[in-house]
């Protein structure tokens, strides 16, 4: 997810004439539950969710003794905070973090530096119903900021159980 943040940083940069929005990995609520105060306008990128990849609807099948890699979808939930005293800059964030994923639907793991077992990430706009998008909201303290939700796929997981511990390529600092 770091790529990713500063993959849309530089196209704030690039794109922004007046001040641009700090993009940064994390919760809008502390530990206690409490919402986080920013100081500054930021753009939060917080993990929503993760979800199996279904081909058909389905899991691959596997034969006996066989182990296929995890594809997965990354639920990413993007969030225009600290822009109270300027709604409309909050509103601004959001449409260029939209333009962002419409020029970059689809990039290749290369393009941001990731693990070479990546082979691509595609961005989908994901549509959350009200009562959906108000259980998300609630979960992350209730209070609604402006922001967006985008689907990413597929992060493949290669694991080769065969080694005693099992190892997991393409997780880290640059994925998660």
């Amino acid at each position: 997810m770091s790529a990713l943040q500063e993959a849309v940083e530089d196209y704030f940069r690039s794109h922004f004439t007046q001040q641009e929005p700090q993009v940064v990995l994390g919760n809008l609520v502390d530990q206690e539950g409490k919402p986080v105060v920013f100081d500054t306008d930021q753009l939060v990128i917080t993990l929503a969710n993760i979800e199996r990849e279904q081909v058909n609807g389905r899991s691959p099948r596997l034969s006996h003794g066989e182990n296929k890699p995890y594809h997965l979808k990354l639920l990413l939930l993007f969030s225009a905070v600290g822009m109270e005293g300027n709604y409309q800059e909050s509103l601004k964030t959001i449409s260029g973090l939209i333009h962002f994923f419409q020029a970059n639907q689809s990039v290749t793991g290369a393009d941001l530096g990731l693990d070479s077992s990546i082979e691509k990430l595609t961005f989908e706009f994901h549509q959350e119903e009200m009562l959906g998008m108000s259980n998300l909201w609630g979960m992350h303290g209730g209070r609604y900021w402006p922001s967006a939700l985008f689907k990413v796929r597929i992060v493949t997981f290669d694991q080769d159980f065969s080694a005693p511990s099992g190892r997991v390529r393409g997780l880290g600092a640059n994925i998660l």
